[in-house]
């Protein structure tokens, strides 16, 4: 396995990209119509850099991005959706999961009244 090496001083060297990054905080999902959930969360730190976020509905990957939010699309209206989102660094290493619940909007009905 070839691992980079950076210098802590000039009497040591230590492994690049031996720690999993932190997990992703403050993680959000909004319904932002019937069908839509959109996921947002603050970034995570990593001595390599985070590389992506995977995105989970359940215990199903759902998407990856190396944003800092995610819409999920072509959801049912009005249901509860359980959601983890982890960081990925460039060695491949990956965070814990941070977890969050959202719904999507109902489903309007739009009357009519003769006036």
């Amino acid at each position: 396995t070839l691992r980079w090496f950076v210098w802590d001083d000039l009497a040591s060297m230590r492994p690049l990209g031996n720690r999993a990054p932190s997990a992703p905080t403050g993680l959000v999902a909004e319904g932002t119509s019937n069908s839509t959930l959109r996921l947002s969360w603050e970034a995570a730190s990593d001595d390599v850099g985070v590389a992506a976020y995977h995105i989970y509905r359940g215990d199903q990957r759902v998407g990856q991005t190396d944003d800092l939010s995610f819409d999920d699309v072509g959801l049912d209206y009005g249901t509860q959706y359980q959601y983890a989102v982890t960081a990925v660094d460039g060695a491949g290493l990956v965070s814990a999961k941070a977890a969050v619940s959202g719904r999507t909007l109902r489903k309007l009905r739009a009357t009519y009244r003769r006036g």
